[in-house]
């Protein structure tokens, strides 16, 4: 988020148009952060609408991640857990890294990471050993029962998703990047994939080598001058590439990616946000598990109602249902 406080109108990023169904469940992470935790909360809430509450979010440093619950859903879910490691111990502002949130829905033990990796095109090195401590070092789950000790965190659970800013870039001249964009054909994102740093180390088994991710059909979305929608001008003049990923993995193969796109609306940030639509099989559920009785952020969920029944009335303020 550079930052810097999100767009006033978040629905076409949350709901946009070409959204069938409304999701069960709306996963979102953030990194460089901006603004307060609870505004932001709120505003997710109030865009989302009481169909959904606030079942568990997590903060670490400047990275965020929240995850809202079809209200009748929240009574089958395990008590969440989160666990943070952060990429440069003893700095107090913690701006790279990863966080998780796990927890057991119904039988499906289903894991959330959102990571921030080193930056820089000539430390792809870096990035796949960043990828290696986040995986090792996560100390869930605490709480539900597992054989499952391995040391790889995302072996633990049947469902994982891992998403942020893990800043692989495009190994290109940045001119050929900008020739192949004013194609604009079918072909022009695959073509400038074959120069995308972690399509390679996932190909050669250097990190994500277990992960999927859905098909790219959008611009790179790094980086931009904020505000516009024009890539870097500064002197440094970076190559534009897919720094913001998605990506999935699942013991059974339960996982399936219906979109996979940018959300170009948004120019707060250097980065256009990108956003997934999934479905998940999910397996019956136990009761050996300690469940989280229904518990959601109560807060969040009124002062987001009061905003909305506001907006409903004061017609001023419908061009913003969230301020």
């Amino acid at each position: 988020m550079n930052g810097k406080e999100p767009p006033g109108n978040l629905e076409a990023f949350l709901l946009p148009d070409e959204m069938e169904h409304m999701p069960d469940m709306f996963v979102l992470g953030t990194q460089e952060s901006g603004g307060s935790r609870s505004e932001w909360e709120v505003r997710l809430q109030a865009t989302i609408g009481p169909s959904h509450v606030l079942f568990t979010s997590a903060i670490f440093g400047v990275l965020h991640l929240t995850i809202f619950l079809r209200r009748d859903l929240v009574w089958f879910c395990s008590v969440p857990e989160d666990a943070t490691y952060s990429l440069r111990p003893g700095i107090a502002y913690k701006t790279k890294g990863g966080m998780a949130i796990g927890f057991q829905f119904f039988g499906t033990r289903m894991l959330f990471i959102n990571s921030h990796l080193t930056a820089h095109e000539e430390k792809q090195a870096l990035r796949i050993q960043n990828f290696r401590s986040i995986s090792r070092s996560l100390d869930i789950p605490r709480l539900l029962p597992t054989k499952i000790k391995h040391k790889d965190v995302t072996h633990r659970y049947d469902c994982v998703f891992w998403l942020g800013d893990l800043n692989f870039r495009l190994a290109v001249n940045r001119d050929h990047v900008f020739e192949r964009l004013k194609t604009d054909t079918p072909d022009t994102y695959q073509h400038l994939l074959q120069w995308d740093q972690l399509s390679q180390a996932r190909k050669k088994g250097e990190a994500f080598a277990e992960f999927e991710e859905g098909t790219i059909h959008f611009p790179p979305t790094f980086k931009y001058d904020p505000g516009t929608d024009h890539y870097d001008t500064s002197s440094k003049q970076r190559v534009p590439s897919y720094t913001d990923r998605i990506l999935f993995k699942s013991k059974r193969g339960d996982i399936n990616c219906i979109s996979y796109a940018s959300c170009p609306l948004f120019r707060t940030s250097d980065h256009k946000p990108v956003l997934g639509h999934f479905t998940c099989k999910i397996r019956p559920g136990r009761d050996d598990i300690p469940l989280a009785a229904g518990v959601f952020n109560r807060e969040v969920y009124l002062e987001a109602l009061r905003r909305r029944r506001r907006f409903l009335y004061q017609p001023a303020l419908r061009n913003c249902p969230v301020q």
